[in-house]
């Protein structure tokens, strides 16, 4: 797949972000191909909404990080950062994922790249024997979250509740600066993103980057 869609390429060179424009595009695509593809896809929270724009902005954080997300604003210790919406999509099946990719590679190529990066392994029945393909169809791919004992800014759950992930993200302190964490193996058990360039890196999870 990466190599049909020219990847190594793609990631050979610096990315810019989704433009509004574009994730607006990318999310009718999707919502075209899924009442084709009924039984292989759908939405995670059909009726809840999160608008990220709010409180973080992507940025580029240099040709070794990549795209990452930095504070619009002040944000607050607790403050809900991240949950999963309706632009959260999940996969059952390997085939219909391979489907929008092309499809999405014939509205803009090279975004299936991204996607790729960007996508996680989903646990669809909390037993671990039903996993799905999720990805998040907006800005919020660029949050990404750490191993349990690191200092972080951003933490899964809400703030007293950790042991209750959901996919919800929380601030784990005063006016940080929303950039996600890489670099820990462990983190891909959580929200699998990824560097551009596909490595794992050293940089301190009080400022670490994502893809």
């Amino acid at each position: 797949m990466e190599a049909h869609f020219q990847c190594e390429e793609a990631f050979a060179s610096t990315r810019s972000w989704w433009t509004s424009d574009q994730w607006r595009e990318v999310r009718d695509l999707y919502r075209y191909f899924a009442k084709k593809n009924r039984v292989g896809t759908y939405q995670m929270a059909e009726d809840i909404t999160f608008d990220l724009s709010e409180i973080a902005e992507p940025f580029q954080a240099g040709e070794e990080k990549g795209r990452g997300l930095r504070a619009a604003r002040d944000i607050r210790k607790g403050e809900n950062v991240f949950r999963m919406t309706n632009n959260t999509i999940v996969f059952i099946d390997g085939l219909t994922y391979r489907k929008f990719l092309f499809a999405l590679e014939e509205l803009f190529p090279t975004f299936a790249c991204d996607i790729m990066n960007w996508n996680w392994m989903e646990d669809l029945d909390d037993d671990g024997v039903k996993f799905g393909i999720a990805v998040d169809l907006s800005d919020s791919n660029l949050v990404n979250t750490a191993d349990e004992e690191e200092d972080v800014n951003v933490r899964c759950g809400e703030l007293g509740k950790e042991d209750s992930c959901d996919m919800t993200f929380y601030a784990t302190r005063h006016e940080i600066i929303l950039r996600g964490v890489i670099g820990l193996p462990p983190y891909r058990t959580l929200f699998a993103a990824n560097n551009d360039n596909n490595e794992a890196d050293d940089t301190d999870s009080d400022a670490a980057v994502d893809a």
